[in-house]
């Protein structure tokens, strides 16, 4: 049976992906979906992979061996956590690193002058960001900077930036006792039964009475 603390889990991965449950929502309703669909799904593919890993049994060694031959999965990128200033001319920009080189607060000149509306609240507070994420002018002058130091303007399509680095994670490969939970996921799923497999004895079971209701709604919305 799966438990709402497993399908919670799989549905914090896109709500942090896209910044909050309430970004999730606005995403998929532009599918036409709802998060409670969203979450029925989650839970039938748990069942689905439940019922596929039944009888699988994983060794120790198995798991090493996959965590070796696969650390590109567990290694974390460099990132870089930046605030920015968004203007929409150089001269503005130039005019605004003055007064940063004065000493005054970045994170209040960004709340009155910044013209990204996503990060302006947060005195231009971007996060962390790994090299991919960013425009690419934008990327080689945060990833180009110390911890604490300021960009001259950065011109993007958005406008003119300035960038300040506040802190750094250098690249990074997880431990193994850090990732054995999803590295024996991992290995589970490649020793389970093929989907195919596992719908066809699901369409079997269907046809006999089945007292986990929690199956039985899953068998149904996988089958029909």
């Amino acid at each position: 049976t799966v438990i709402d603390e497993d399908v919670q889990s799989e549905l914090d991965r896109p709500a942090d992906q896209f910044g909050s449950t309430a970004g999730l929502e606005q995403v998929l309703s532009q599918y036409g979906m709802s998060l409670d669909d969203l979450r029925g799904q989650i839970k039938s593919t748990l069942l689905l992979e439940g019922i596929a890993a039944k009888d699988v049994t994983v060794e120790e060694e198995e798991l090493k061996t996959y965590y070796e031959e696969n650390k590109d999965r567990y290694t974390e990128p460099e990132q870089v956590k930046a605030r920015h200033i968004l203007v929409e001319d150089e001269e503005t920009a130039k005019s605004i690193l003055k007064k940063l080189e004065s000493g005054e607060d970045f994170a209040e000149i960004a709340k009155e002058k910044s013209s990204d509306s996503g990060s302006k609240d947060k005195g231009g507070d971007l996060g962390f960001f790994e090299r991919g994420v960013m425009d690419a002018s934008f990327e080689e002058a945060a990833f180009n900077l110390g911890i604490g130091e300021t960009s001259a303007p950065v011109k993007t399509m958005f406008g003119y930036h300035i960038i300040r680095v506040e802190d750094k994670k250098p690249e990074r490969l997880a431990a193994f006792e850090e990732v054995q939970d999803d590295v024996r996921k991992q290995v589970i799923k490649q020793k389970s039964k093929l989907t195919s497999e596992v719908l066809s004895d699901l369409k079997d079971a269907a046809q006999i009475k089945i007292n986990d209701k929690e199956l039985e709604d899953a068998i149904y919305s996988i089958t029909y």
